[in-house]
């Protein structure tokens, strides 16, 4: 097949075996409290090659295996960027009394406070101390578009997201924050930065969830069905620490999900089924998701009175209000990173975020927090077909 004679069936046993590989060590980063430092990539080259990039390109009727080698050409070569920028927020720097913390560690000692004084103590160390990876994420974006831009640019981008252009994720996120301005200026009324996130993360109010999340609660509501979910390859991996209604909604995310994977495995290998954006798995997750949303499975699935159901309703429906808005947020300074403008993205980020939470964003946070992540426009237009699946099905019940 041209100059390089790819062989079929060679570079879809490397592409299956450089994806899990790749993820395996993703998950490892976000569970550590330092970086990994195996290379995921070296093994296989011809997975993640820009030669292989342009051989696949003659071939059209391949896209999904052409998105999936660009996805993890930009992973290979940006990999010591990236790892800099989670170092960066893994470093200690955050002083909160006697001991320094990282940025990582001091987002989540913010969400995990009780009291409005003590979020702001923890919020002015954070302000403090984000610069490092604040600079961090910019140097990553900017080497992510510089390498899109050597690899062909703009035409490459429908490989890489659910959208055709930069312009049309762009214009999705403005409308995403647009049609919900008015109601968060009604519903997200903090003082503080700090309060925001407590609010969408679901800390201030009284609502019966579990102390620590575990593979028996998320599974238990769905113990009654048929055995869909009763699938020889479903791993749910390590769920997030309960730190509030937002937690919560994660792990039901999670789980439809990995459930979408496992059910997907049996039919095609992943190179083939879906693509690196992941937008089919994240649509699934945001369905399940929005089940925290419906009184009906709260009641019969999680055993809550019609009251407790009624406050976690109203609950979730301002967690995902905050995610939503956050996640276009995300979408926007990360465009504008890839630009290379720092700058731009900077400013853009803080003014955005404040929009978002209806609250003044400190400049240093911007591109530190929120955190974009590439997965972003897909979990941005994720949100939106979870929404109108989950009404389309109380619509046919």
């Amino acid at each position: 097949m041209g100059d390089l004679d790819l062989d079929p069936e060679r570079l879809l046993r490397e592409l299956t075996a450089t994806i899990a590989a790749a993820q395996e060590i993703e998950e490892a980063d976000r569970g550590m409290e330092t970086p990994e430092t195996v290379d995921p990539y070296r093994r296989y080259r011809l997975a993640s090659n820009l030669s292989t990039l342009a051989e696949l390109a003659k071939d059209p009727a391949r896209p999904y295996v052409g998105a999936w080698v660009l996805w993890l050409l930009l992973g290979r070569t940006t990999l010591t960027t990236a790892r800099a920028e989670a170092a960066a927020r893994q470093q200690p720097g955050v002083r909160l009394e006697l001991t320094e913390v990282s940025l990582r560690q001091g987002i989540r000692d913010l969400l995990g406070a009780t009291t409005p004084d003590e979020r702001r103590r923890v919020a002015l160390a954070i302000e403090k101390a984000a610069a490092p990876a604040a600079d961090a994420a910019s140097e990553l974006w900017m080497r992510r578009g510089e390498v899109l831009r050597h690899a062909g640019g703009e035409a490459l981008w429908p490989l890489l997201q659910p959208l055709p252009t930069r312009a049309d994720l762009d214009a999705l996120a403005a409308h995403a924050l647009d049609a919900t301005d008015e109601l968060a200026a009604h519903v997200l009324r903090a003082g503080h930065w700090s309060d925001a996130l407590a609010l969408g993360a679901g800390r201030e109010d009284d609502v019966p969830w579990p102390r620590a999340l575990t593979s028996r609660w998320l599974l238990a509501p769905f113990e009654g069905e048929a055995r869909w979910l009763d699938l020889p390859s479903l791993s749910l991996g390590p769920l997030p620490a309960m730190l509030g209604g937002s937690s919560a909604t994660r792990a039901m995310a999670r789980l439809g999900a990995r459930w979408a994977d496992a059910a997907g495995s049996r039919q095609l290998p992943r190179p083939l089924a879906q693509l690196p954006s992941g937008l089919a798995r994240l649509r699934t997750g945001a369905l399940f998701a929005s089940l925290l949303q419906s009184p009906e499975f709260l009641v019969r699935g999680l055993g809550q009175s019609r009251f407790e159901a009624d406050r976690t309703r109203r609950q979730q429906a301002r967690v995902a209000l905050v995610a939503l808005r956050l996640e276009a947020v995300r979408v926007r300074q990360m465009l504008a990173a890839i630009g290379g403008d720092r700058g731009a993205a900077r400013s853009l980020g803080a003014d955005q975020a404040g929009r978002a939470l209806q609250v003044r964003w400190p400049a240093d946070l911007a591109l530190a927090l929120p955190r974009s992540r590439p997965t972003s426009p897909a979990r941005l237009l994720a949100f939106g077909l979870g929404a109108l699946e989950a009404r389309a099905l109380r619509d046919a019940h």
